[in-house]
């Protein structure tokens, strides 16, 4: 702007004394001559101040645009200059914000394909205990069929024995041929149950008479006590082995 003001200020000086000037040789052109070279001289040196006016005008005008120029030009490197380091640093925090947005999802990524691992994991492991509990199930029945099956033959072959049958592979139905060997086999197997009681209840006296001596005896008392710590201490171990057992399957 000084500048500008500058050049305008030369310009004014410079019409300023091209109207003193073209004023003081008007007053010559009046005083040598007379009033027809006076017109011509005036319309003359009218022309020559517009020109000059003109050309100042002009340079004036060049001036001041070139140095608007300049101005505008210093001024936008400036400008440039403050604004690279902010631009520069926006790119850096949208760098900085993209890597921490990609790093998020790649975490949650990983996360939901751990999470989907584990979940078909347990899905199949789930499946594959339903099965080894089905053939696990599938083989104690038959265990247990066979078991059945074993008790039921030794129970019909004592029963056999007690009635002196003939065993089980050659049994055969036979025929009642009197009505007085019904009542023979129907006593002996009553028989047999009476003598399963008195068999019991013998026990079950000798057992009473056993406790009551051990009531006592010091001695006795003491060899039951170890006895029941003993009984105990087995109880204890085999429901830790089932308990094993249990949380293994």
């Amino acid at each position: 702007m000084t500048l500008r003001e500058n050049a305008m200020d030369t310009v004014s000086a410079t019409l300023t004394e091209e109207d003193a000037v073209e004023s003081l040789e008007g007053k010559n052109v009046v005083s040598i001559d007379g009033e027809g070279s006076q017109i011509s001289l005036r319309e003359s040196l009218a022309a020559v101040r517009n020109s000059a006016q003109a050309a100042a005008r002009i340079q004036a005008a060049f001036r001041v645009q070139s140095f608007c120029q300049r101005e505008l030009t210093r001024y936008t490197e400036i400008e440039d200059d403050m604004m690279l380091p902010n631009l520069r640093r926006k790119i850096h925090r949208t760098r900085h914000f993209n890597d921490s947005l990609h790093a998020a999802a790649i975490r949650i990524q990983q996360k939901y394909r751990g999470w989907k691992c584990r979940k078909e994991f347990l899905k199949f492991r789930n499946r594959i205990v339903k099965i080894q509990a089905h053939v696990r199930g599938h083989q104690v029945r038959k265990q247990y069929k066979k078991v059945v099956w074993s008790v039921s033959i030794v129970e019909k072959a004592i029963l056999r024995w007690r009635r002196k049958g003939s065993g089980l592979r050659g049994f055969r139905v036979e025929k009642a041929t009197d009505g007085a060997v019904k009542d023979v086999e129907k006593t002996d197997e009553y028989e047999f149950l009476r003598l399963g009681r008195k068999q019991k209840v013998a026990g079950i006296e000798k057992a009473l008479a056993r406790v009551k001596s051990m009531v006592r005896y010091p001695d006795a008392r003491d060899q039951y006590m170890r006895l029941v710590a003993s009984s105990n201490k087995s109880k204890l171990l085999v429901a830790k082995s089932s308990d094993q057992l249990h949380n293994s399957k």
